[in-house]
């Protein structure tokens, strides 16, 4: 059936099959084109097709492929439990009032490129079998969409009006993507999130679905895998995985909030390793650098292997930690402070590396210098926050130097080694009052540096034990 370019005023049916191809290419329908219970088995060609009145698909099959390109809807549109099971093209179309799509199905690759929703647009319980490409799209009016596909693209669009957008366990891509007045984005499973350079132009939110919340599955959380170029102010994340979150290239890191604790990753599981939070730039730094042993260890499991890796994790780290300070939430800001000074560590012994290799001598000695100084900081007390660390250097100080004592400290007989360390013991809790016990040349400067020591690692103990009990 052939009815292209003509004028059909409106169009009504009931159970009607088309067996061969329809085209009704840049037709006009005056009237409401209202149909039920349509099946197209060959192709239904729109394109370019205009619906001044009121549009509405209810049970309609498309078993070929549906093609609306190019077409223009004045009025409402409605698409109910229609299946298109081939190939849906709307690419360049243009939706002047309020459009819905409930329980449609889409089963073949489906195209919304450039589409203009000039009014009120809500997808309610849409499927799509492939992929749906909303990208260039553009939606005037307050935007609902509930979808479920597995790759649902939203590049290059932009949503004028604050957008509310679920979808279930695949995965959503947002590259260049602009919404003005916010979008409140969920997930009913583990979905995989990608934003690349989003404009978030107020307030917006990242959240799991509230039954996922309630129940508590942290193997259904979202998940975050990367914000390259994306301006985080403004942006809330809620029970959203960010174990695998690149955070290479973001803006205003530090503005961005999160509200669970258990949404970072954390450390491999090692005797040497310290348990804690790390963002996943740093594993996957370590898994790229060192030994094989140590990547093996630092590598993420599943992990994409040419995933981007910030360039600048010290200052991720750096940003975030001010983000728990806004909050007030210290323990918070110790594991992000730890690893800051871990990336400092591991930054300045690379810079070491460059300048020998350039023979700056000078550069050298600085950098070797600084090094030096934070990984006796690291060693000893964990950067101030690890208090088993200042208490086991404290316990390695004292037993050394009773140790020393018993061999070269007293003069005569040498005393029992129980007998040194409770000398080491007084001598280390006493900063100013000397020790009535006479003692050697070398006793006096084993006991001085004892009295330098002592005093330090204790405060670093307590300065680590403060780190941990602040709220």
């Amino acid at each position: 059936m052939d009815l292209s370019g003509q004028d059909l005023g409106g169009f009504g049916s009931g159970r009607v099959v088309f067996e061969g191809p329809a085209s009704f290419e840049g037709s006009t329908f005056t009237g409401r084109f209202d149909s039920t219970d349509l099946v197209f088995n060959g192709p239904a060609d729109f394109t370019g097709a205009t619906f001044a009145d009121r549009f509405a698909l209810d049970n309609v099959v498309f078993n070929g492929p549906a093609l609306f390109a190019h077409a223009t809807f004045e009025h409402r549109s409605t698409i109910r439990n229609t299946v298109f099971r081939a190939e849906a093209t709307f690419r360049d179309a243009s939706f002047a009032r309020y459009t819905r799509f409930v329980e449609a199905e889409f089963e073949g690759e489906t195209w919304f490129q450039q589409v203009s929703f000039h009014g009120d647009v809500l997808f309610d319980g849409v499927t799509f079998r492939s992929r749906a490409r909303l990208t260039r799209a553009l939606f005037e009016g307050a935007a609902s969409l509930t979808l479920d596909a597995p790759l649902t693209d939203f590049s290059l669009s932009t949503f004028r009006r604050r957008a509310r957008i679920e979808v279930a366990d695949r995965t959503l891509k947002c590259d260049r993507t602009v919404f003005e007045s916010g979008v409140r984005l969920t997930s009913s499973g583990p979905a995989e999130i990608v934003l690349h350079d989003v404009h978030f132009g107020a307030p917006s939110a990242i959240a799991a679905a509230p039954a996922t919340i309630t129940e508590y599955r942290p193997a259904d959380r979202p998940r975050l895998l990367s914000v390259l170029g994306t301006d985080l102010t403004g942006l809330t994340l809620s029970s959203v995985d960010l174990s695998r979150c690149s955070f290479a290239g973001a803006h205003n890191l530090h503005q961005l909030a999160v509200e669970d604790w258990n949404s970072w990753g954390h450390t491999p599981r090692a005797l040497w390793v310290t348990r804690r939070i790390a963002l996943a730039d740093e594993r996957r730094f370590r898994a790229r650098t060192g030994s094989a042993r140590r990547r093996r260890r630092w590598a993420i499991p599943g992990d994409d292997q040419d995933a981007a890796v910030s360039g600048n994790i010290q200052g991720d780290y750096h940003a975030l930690r001010r983000m728990h300070e806004e909050a007030k939430d210290e323990p918070a800001v110790t594991e992000f402070y730890y690893g800051e000074m871990e990336m400092r560590r591991i930054g300045l012994w690379q810079e070491f590396r460059v300048r020998l290799r350039e023979r700056w001598w000078r550069g050298v000695t600085a950098t070797l210098g600084e090094w030096l100084l934070v990984s006796l900081y690291w060693l000893l007390s964990g950067y101030g926050v690890r208090v088993w660390r200042a208490l086991t250097a404290l316990a390695v100080v004292i037993v050394t130097t009773s140790a020393a004592l018993v061999q070269w400290g007293f003069p005569g007989a040498p005393l029992a080694y129980g007998d040194a360390v409770r000398f080491s013991v007084r001598a280390a809790t006493s900063l100013l009052r000397g020790t009535d016990v006479p003692l050697t040349p070398a006793g006096e400067w084993i006991e001085l540096v004892l009295r330098l020591l002592a005093p330090l690692l204790l405060a670093l103990a307590l300065l680590a034990v403060r780190s941990r009990v602040r709220r």
